[in-house]
Formats: C-alpha cells, structure tokens, sequence
C-alpha cells in the first residue's frame, strides 16, 4: 500500500492529467493516513483546489479552512497562506471579490515567501481587472512578475506576463500588448507549458 508521500505525488500527476477524480480520491487518502501535520495541510489544500474545480463551493471552502486551521495549530505558516489562497480562490470563482481580496492581503501581510507573494498579488490584480480598475491591476500584475523572477517560478512568469498583456489590451494600447503577450509565449515556452 502506498504511503502519503507517494500517494500525494500521485494526486498531482492525476490532477496534471486532468483525472480530477482519482487525484481528489488520492488527496484523501493522503490526508488520512498521515499524522505528518504539513503533509495532510497539503493534502487538503490540494483537495480544495479540486472541489473548485468540480464547482463544489462548500467542500472546497471546507477543506481550505481545515488546513488553515491544521497549520496555524502546527505554526506552519507558509502552509496557512497556501490554504488562505485555496479558500480566496473560491471565493474569487462564488463572485466574492472583497473578501477574496482580503485574504490575498492577509497573506501579502504575513509572508515574505516571493512566490506566494507573486500568487496573491496576482489575484489580487484579476480581482481589479474585474472590476475594471485596469491602472492598478496592471501593478499588480507587474508585481507579481517581479516576486515570480526573484522566486524562480517560471509559470508564475509566464501568467504575469499574459495577464499584463491582457490589461495592455483592455487598456487600448495593442502594440504594447503585443510586445508583452510575445514575452508570455517565450516565457511559457522556456517552461514547456503549452496552455
């Protein structure tokens, strides 16, 4: 039978090919037969993602909140703002911007980890794009770009740039866009990530 670990590992191949199914079935066995306390948070994070995905608001808030809870009574704090993403995230997805929007503060406000930084600066920035603020999210979204660089996270790169070429866009400025948008595609390239 295979461990946590192992079965963690291959919840995020199932859910890499999509088979959202076995992944979330993996999670919870993860979650379930480990008494590692950073190894179930991640499991439940990972659990929460999948619920949203299967539009299944409750479960995914649900599990979120677990692991912020199972992590804060560990004092892990990186793994607190990972569940504090997942449950912002659901939140974004349910059209609840302002308490999404703080959530990704709270974690802007707690970690100096660059690449959760990038994250929730990210959202951040979608959230003021949908509301139309396009000046702000465009710093956000540069931001972002920058805490991405600094961490080495090249998909976190490549969305940044996208999503800043997205703006450039809806702003009217079609050539910068282009240059930016150019920029995402080498940057997601580099990465081979074909979406």
């Amino acid at each position: 039978m295979p461990d946590a670990v192992d079965l963690l590992e291959e919840g995020r191949r199932f859910e890499g090919y999509g088979v959202l199914d076995r992944a979330l079935e993996r999670y919870s066995r993860a979650a379930e037969g480990s008494v590692d306390p950073a190894l179930v948070c991640e499991a439940l994070t990972h659990q929460s993602r999948i619920h949203r995905c299967r539009s299944e608001w409750e479960a995914a808030i649900d599990v979120a909140r677990r692991a912020q809870q199972l992590a804060s009574t560990a004092g892990l704090t990186q793994l607190v703002n990972e569940a504090v993403i997942a449950e912002a995230n659901v939140l974004i997805c349910l059209g609840q911007y302002q308490p999404a929007f703080a959530l990704f503060e709270q974690v802007l406000a707690t970690t100096d980890d660059a690449r959760l930084r990038g994250v929730a600066l990210q959202n951040i920035g979608s959230i003021l794009a949908l509301q139309g603020r396009l000046r702000a999210a465009e710093r956000a979204f540069a931001e972002s770009f920058g805490c991405f660089r600094r961490a080495g996270y090249g998909l976190g790169e490549a969305t940044a740039l996208n999503n800043q070429g997205r703006v450039a866009l809806d702003m009217g400025n079609a050539a910068l866009a282009e240059e930016v948008l150019e920029q995402a595609r080498i940057a997601a390239r580099a990465i081979d990530y074909a979406e």
